[in-house]
């Protein structure tokens, strides 16, 4: 389950990323930080939970 997750992790980094450059090439200023923000805070999530449950199940 750990690595759906964090493959969808990648996902939403590269979503964020496309979105970047769609917008910086239309000369659009965007609010992508945080949207990055997010998806990097859920990797982290992601990270921290697994390593959590492997310390308590062994």
């Amino acid at each position: 389950m750990a690595w759906i997750v964090l493959g969808l992790c990648v996902m939403g980094v590269l979503v964020v990323a496309g979105r970047m450059a769609i917008s910086h090439q239309r000369g659009q200023g965007g609010e992508h930080a945080t949207g990055l923000a997010y998806v990097l805070g859920a990797c982290i999530l992601v990270g921290a939970a697994s390593a959590l449950v492997s310390a308590l199940v062994v």
